[in-house]
């Protein structure tokens, strides 16, 4: 596989992400750009096993236009839901909330009509092989056991034995549920991966920022040009360090993910993705 360079530049222009081998970037030949009239199309072609309500495509060229016509009690479980998968549904048009829509990852109406749903109802669709209320599951379930981890160690019990004891039960839905979502074709799927490291007995931070690093790598890779954008934010935030350490480590995890996607899509790994378009 031809190497490509991946490259970040933070206000000062220092780059920060090098060369890796098997990086790809999103192509920026003009003939790939995908055209006005397919920027702007409302007839969304949403897979049935990802399609958990009525999605539109609003002439939105941010997540704060987007959001504009949901109650502000709605905006806020979008907002962060947003915020615990490192922005993923910042967008700079309509084209690239119709490209999400289709390519698996939960719109502003499926974040609401789950959290409509209890979470019996929402096993209830994963087990009928609905993989958009199986991702919203597991959102569901990870918050829930970071909530009663919370309230182990805050019972004066330590974090390490969580797993072991009172977490057995939940850890082991979670994990069970990981595996069905790691066959999924959807580079939604590399953001859902992030919060695997809120799970460990031991938080380790250079093992949290690799996985940030690397799901939005192999996203990128996978045609979610977002990624690189999206990484930017994360080390201006300081919410990733992107020291040379980790990003080796990151971008090295990356190229295996987005193999990974490319062989359930069925595809070359020397071919590019369908990609997203610019906005």
């Amino acid at each position: 596989m031809v190497g490509w360079s991946i490259w970040i530049f933070l206000p000062s222009k220092t780059p920060i992400i090098k060369q890796a081998s098997g990086q790809k970037t999103a192509n920026s030949d003009p003939s790939s750009e995908i055209s006005n009239t397919q920027k702007s199309k409302t007839n969304l072609v949403i897979p049935a096993k990802y399609k958990l309500s009525e999605s539109s495509v609003p002439n939105s060229h941010n997540i704060d236009e987007w959001l504009a016509n949901y109650t502000s009690l709605d905006q806020k479980k979008i907002r962060d839901f947003s915020e615990r998968y490192n922005g993923v549904l910042k967008i700079s048009g309509p084209g690239q909330i119709a490209w999400m829509a289709e390519h698996g990852y939960p719109t502003p109406e499926d974040i609401i009509t789950a959290s409509e749903f209890s979470t019996a109802k929402l096993k209830e669709l994963a087990g009928q092989g609905n993989s958009k209320a199986e991702m919203l599951l597991y959102d569901r379930l990870v918050d829930e056991y970071i909530s009663a981890r919370d309230a182990f160690v805050s019972a004066g019990n330590r974090r390490i034995d969580f797993n072991m004891t009172d977490g057995s039960s939940k850890i082991s839905e979670i994990m069970e549920l990981q595996q069905g979502l790691s066959s999924l074709d959807s580079p939604f799927v590399f953001y859902l991966e992030m919060r695997n490291q809120e799970l460990v007995q031991t938080p380790d931070a250079f093992a949290s920022e690799s996985s940030i690093l690397s799901g939005l790598l192999a996203a990128q890779q996978s045609g979610d040009i977002r990624g690189i954008v999206l990484l930017q934010d994360c080390v201006v935030s300081k919410v990733c360090s992107a020291d040379d350490a980790g990003i080796a480590t990151g971008a090295a995890i990356s190229v295996a993910k987005a193999s990974q996607m490319n062989a359930i899509r069925g595809g070359c790994s020397n071919l590019p993705p369908v990609q997203m378009p610019a906005n």
